[in-house]
């Protein structure tokens, strides 16, 4: 057997393949070292309060699915931040295997291959495998297994995929508040869909997976609701008490929250808006984590060109600042073929809901920011890493489409 039958036999097992060992020369090629940082001190005490049988105390700010998930790797193998970046690896390998899954959904085969390869071998997704104190790639799997199994139990009238996918949506609001809205945006686009008139008559499939609606909902609901109780109670059942942890949440179902929330959007605001849409879509998340060793400024570098000044950097410098540059525009690149790919494809039953739950989470993330100030919270392109699979799948499809745009006009050519 060939190496090209192999891979056109077996695409997901190259993709796996591809992604564990890009991840493993990166360890050598990129001098990063492992990270702790962002919120990793207090996960680490909350996991090991959980392994002493302590549960979660107090008026605990962090949602509780990934101390949850430190504490069983902590139980499981020892209390090594090794340990944790092999879970990062494991998270890049499903997100790149996932990605797959939906853009064959989406767009075909031949999309379904080039988009895993290309999360396979995304510098962004990869810079993150080193960052272990964040939820981020956590929050990205769930997000991303959520919908393709959604997808398929639409696709399939399935509710055993319906349930599983409450589940892991549930589970990816435990592990971001931001997540907790998501299940509402579906079954926004599911009446717009489906239950809204057409040619003066409903939609009968609507209201025949109408059931499977429900049953999603209240899958969700039950996934959260412990965690929720459990906040009610540490808040003596007051109005202040969140679904999952202070924040976003409370801003926006607060009266006082919600009114500067809209006020965001006054074009009073408008060059604070333009300053997050630049943070969310074109500056690479994480890009600090290969500043380790070095400060390699933008403006530096450029600033002495222009003077004539003759660069003071190291090779290893030079190499870090280079590969900064390339991270930046790649990422650039990618928003603008991903709008492309939005605008040449017509939107139906499935990318219809991704192109939603993208505007809901740049609309809620955007708008909070601008009426914070930005204060308080990371750097907004953590927010857009879960969406990170949907802009590789249509940048992909604004590339291969325009020579064989046929082969995404129907779901035949969807992967199986």
């Amino acid at each position: 057997m060939n190496k090209q039958s192999f891979i056109n036999r077996h695409p997901v097992w190259f993709i796996i393949i591809l992604t564990f060992s890009i991840r493993l020369i990166s360890i050598w090629l990129i001098p990063v070292p492992l990270q702790d940082g962002g919120n990793f001190v207090l996960y680490h005490n909350v996991a090991l309060d959980l392994l002493q049988g302590q549960g979660f105390s107090g008026e605990n700010y962090l949602a509780p699915a990934w101390p949850l998930l430190m504490a069983g790797m902590y139980f499981l193998f020892g209390t090594s931040l090794k340990v944790l970046f092999v879970l990062q690896i494991v998270f890049g390998v499903l997100l790149a295997t996932l990605t797959y899954h939906l853009a064959g959904l989406l767009f075909g085969r031949r999309a379904a291959f080039l988009s895993g390869t290309v999360a396979a071998l995304w510098p962004g997704l990869i810079l993150l495998t080193f960052s272990i104190g964040e939820t981020t790639l956590l929050n990205a799997v769930f997000f991303l297994l959520g919908l393709v199994l959604l997808f398929r139990a639409i696709q399939n009238s399935s509710y055993w995929l319906v349930i599983l996918s409450g589940l892991v949506f549930g589970a990816a609001a435990l592990t971001d508040s931001i997540g907790l809205y998501l299940p509402a945006v579906i079954v926004i686009w599911y009446v717009l869909k489906y239950l809204l008139p057409k040619r003066e008559r409903f939609d009968k499939k609507g209201f025949r997976q109408l059931p499977l609606f429900l049953v999603f909902i209240a899958v969700f609901a039950a996934t959260i609701f412990p965690w929720a109780y459990r906040n009610l109670q540490v808040f003596e059942f007051n109005s202040d008490a969140p679904v999952i942890v202070k924040g976003i949440e409370r801003t926006i179902l607060q009266k006082e929250g919600f009114t500067e929330f809209v006020k965001a959007y006054h074009p009073a605001k408008l060059p604070t808006l333009t300053n997050g849409v630049i943070q969310l879509f074109f500056v690479p998340y994480k890009l600090d984590l290969l500043d380790t060793y070095t400060e390699t400024s933008y403006k530096a570098v450029f600033w002495r060109l222009l003077q004539g000044q003759p660069l003071a950097i190291s090779r290893q410098e030079g190499f870090i600042f280079i590969l900064k540059i390339i991270i930046s525009v790649a990422n650039v690149l990618l928003v603008i073929m991903a709008f492309w790919g939005l605008l040449k494809f017509k939107l139906k039953t499935q990318s219809s809901l991704v192109v939603l739950l993208l505007a809901y989470t740049s609309f809620a993330t955007l708008g909070y920011g601008a009426a914070t100030g930005y204060r308080g919270i990371s750097p907004l392109g953590g927010f857009l890493v879960p969406y990170l699979p949907v802009l590789i799948s249509f940048a992909v499809f604004a590339l291969v489409g325009l020579s064989d745009r046929g082969e995404f006009e129907d779901d035949t050519h969807a992967v199986k």
